[in-house]
């Protein structure tokens, strides 16, 4: 397997598309927690592998 099989990249946009984080974690996690220190509050997309999620920041 590629180096890169054991691993997920996580990638969150905010509303305008503008990637704003990227975070690399082992893929056997089930629990994963983001760090959101200098995130504002707004709508974010949460990218995990082909999928897209929309979720709310609120501070």
């Amino acid at each position: 397997l590629p180096p890169t099989a054991n691993r997920l990249t996580l990638k969150l946009f905010d509303i305008s598309g503008k990637m704003v984080k990227e975070i690399v974690t082992p893929a056997d996690k089930s629990e994963i927690k983001i760090p959101l220190k200098g995130i504002n509050p707004g709508i974010y997309f949460l990218q995990l592998g082909k999928e897209t999620k929309k979720f709310l920041v609120v501070k």
